[in-house]
């Protein structure tokens, strides 16, 4: 695919030894927002260095969770699916992804973050001053 292409298109096919073409996608935005950003936390890190070993070290389950999730096949389907293109998937969904997790998604979430975290201002409805208290007077 051209560089052009890639933007437009930037999902990844896999073609699996048994001959069947998988589309990865990258995450829409409801799947990075709920289940992958939870999946992805465990091995945050490892996708800034690019290790593959690293990050399926480090991510453990919820690397294959990911995969799943973004693989959209039934239980019996993984059971069957042969090592290397179990990691071809793998490479595959990490990389349609892994900008978002690393640079589109961690800038906007700082900022709101910090935005959470600021003092809010004092209510302006609230009185400058307090009021008089009247007293009997003798």
């Amino acid at each position: 695919m051209s560089d052009d292409t890639q933007v437009l298109f930037p999902g990844k096919e896999v073609t699996l030894s048994s001959g069947e073409v998988i589309k990865v996608e990258p995450f829409t935005f409801i799947e990075c927002m709920t289940s992958a950003a939870k999946y992805a936390r465990s091995f945050a890190g490892s996708l800034k260095t690019g290790s593959v070993l690293d990050i399926v070290a480090d991510g453990g389950e919820d690397v294959l969770r990911l995969v799943q999730l973004a693989v959209k096949k039934p239980p019996d389907w993984w059971v069957k699916l042969m090592p290397d293109d179990g990691l071809a998937l793998t490479s595959a969904v990490l990389s349609a992804n892994r900008d978002f997790f690393t640079q589109r998604l961690e800038a906007p979430l700082k900022s709101l973050v910090t935005a959470i975290g600021e003092k809010s201002s004092p209510d302006s409805s609230a009185p400058a001053t307090e009021e008089p208290t009247s007293t009997a007077t003798p």
